[in-house]
């Protein structure tokens, strides 16, 4: 993150002030130094010079996995930025889908849920829906419901409820998408063909995923893409092998895509014939954000420069 110097030397002083001998740099990427500086950076938190700061010292102070009296103080410290800056979207988006959501606890579901129709908040009122699926109680998902009819809430919402499986979240999506007012309508979409592809399959038991590491010496191929894409970069690669990654196996990959959290990771290992011979390919895909991935194929040199050159034309 971009933060000025001299706001840094200042925090650096700070915490040199009050027995911290590591920088803030050094908290942020470290988090196994200083292990006990919990209580600086909650008070640092609370008076950091900009909202950037506030982000890393945050970030460092969960990374320290607080007590629970300490985590409710660093809430309860997150909170008050919040109503004291309620117009800064862009400066607490990042604090809230993160360091709060991430922490939040259940008897905050109420709060949450007023804030959350509170259209002081702005775009902001969206991010507290991820918190609210955090929460994930009764009266979280109560305030979802109510969330998923709403403009600037619904597709996150949505997303949410999808993922808590909640029964009314596929009638809710489908109201959504024939509302002229809702927001964010291919998110939506994404959410009702996921929770429709659900309803519609057998249970799936994967067969390819493992826990196994790729083997070094692997060509790799990756890409960012949404979950839209998705399909067609699986077609792609089955386009390039002559067996072992077919129908069966892309709806293996995109049930196993449906199940991910964000900052979840899924690794699958098929066996494919490729120019007649037998070998394997890795495919490792990592939720970066809702409906978003990391896709990379790892898999012998050959076959992973047929498999750039297939689905080149898919991302141009």
């Amino acid at each position: 993150m971009n933060i000025c110097q001299e706001n840094k030397s200042k925090v650096n002083e700070w915490l040199r002030l009050r027995g911290v001998t590591h920088g803030i740099d050094e908290l942020y990427y470290e988090p196994d130094l200083s292990p006990y500086c919990v209580p600086e950076l909650i008070e640092l938190f609370k008076c950091a010079p900009s909202f950037t700061m506030r982000r890393i010292v945050a970030a460092a102070l969960f990374a320290r996995k607080p007590s629970p009296a300490q985590k409710r103080e660093a809430v309860e410290a997150i909170l008050t930025v919040v109503r004291e800056n309620p117009g800064r979207y862009s400066d607490l988006s990042i604090l809230v889908l993160n360091e709060l959501a991430n922490n939040i606890s259940t008897d905050k579901a109420h709060e949450i849920g007023e804030m959350t129709f509170d259209k002081r908040y702005g775009h902001l009122r969206a991010d507290f829906t991820q918190v609210l699926y955090k929460i994930g109680n009764a009266e979280a998902i109560s305030f979802l419901i109510r969330a998923a009819k709403e403009p600037v809430t619904a597709a996150l919402a949505l997303a949410g409820l999808a993922k808590l499986n909640v029964p009314e979240a596929v009638t809710l999506c489908e109201d959504a998408l024939k509302d002229p007012a809702i927001l964010h309508k291919d998110a939506i979409k994404e959410t009702h063909s996921k929770l429709k592809r659900k309803l519609a399959k057998k249970t799936v038991h994967p067969l390819h995923v493992t826990k196994e590491p790729v083997p070094d010496g692997l060509e790799e191929w990756s890409a960012n893409l949404d979950g839209a894409e998705l399909p067609k970069l699986l077609r792609g690669i089955q386009k390039c092998v002559e067996r072992g990654f077919a129908k069966a196996e892309m709806s293996e990959m995109r049930s196993v895509a449906d199940e991910l959290s964000i900052d979840q990771t899924a690794r699958l290992k098929f066996n494919v014939k490729f120019t007649g011979k037998e070998t394997n390919v890795w495919l490792e895909i990592f939720c970066d954000d809702e409906n978003a991935y990391d896709l990379s194929v790892f898999g012998p040199e050959d076959l992973v420069r047929t498999i750039d050159k297939t689905l080149e034309k898919y991302l141009s």
